[in-house]
């Protein structure tokens, strides 16, 4: 089952990402910087990353593949969303046995995640709110896609 929802979404996506979602060009990378910063006061961000369990059933044979810490077995949806919470980039079917939390993502120069909050001081403060609104793009994207079904 999982195998042919996969071939279908690849499917699906290399007929249709030029159209529906074409990589961003500069001008676009440039547009999307400059909504984070003007909407969220967050500056020099082009996306907010993170990653959705969608639940299924369990393939027969996949042993424990595709069970996950919330006790079900599920894929995981990885998306970046803009400033609009509009998907620019997804990758579908990894084992729901992968994390979908801020632990999965490597804190790196280039990517930013939530830290504990315990004795900052109030520019620390004020950087883990706004990095906690951009970061709710992505979650508010995930739960616009998921009400409409």
């Amino acid at each position: 089952m999982v195998g042919i929802v996969k071939e279908v979404c690849e499917a699906n996506w290399s007929c249709l990402v030029g159209e529906y979602m074409p990589f961003p060009e500069m001008e676009e990378w440039k547009a999307i910087v400059e909504d984070f910063q003007k909407l969220w006061n967050f500056p020099n961000c082009v996306g907010a990353i993170d990653g959705k369990h969608v639940t299924i059933q369990a393939p027969a044979n996949s042993g424990s593949q595709f069970h996950n810490y919330k006790g079900s077995f599920s894929i995981v949806l990885l998306a970046v969303v803009d400033a609009r919470y509009r998907f620019r980039m997804i990758d579908v079917g990894a084992y729901g046995k992968s994390s979908d939390g801020d632990e999965a993502f490597p804190l790196q120069k280039n990517m930013m995640r939530p830290f504990p909050g315990h004795n900052l001081l109030s520019e620390q403060r004020v950087f883990k709110y706004r990095l906690s609104r951009a970061q709710r793009m992505v979650e508010c994207a995930f739960g616009i896609l998921a009400s409409q079904w």
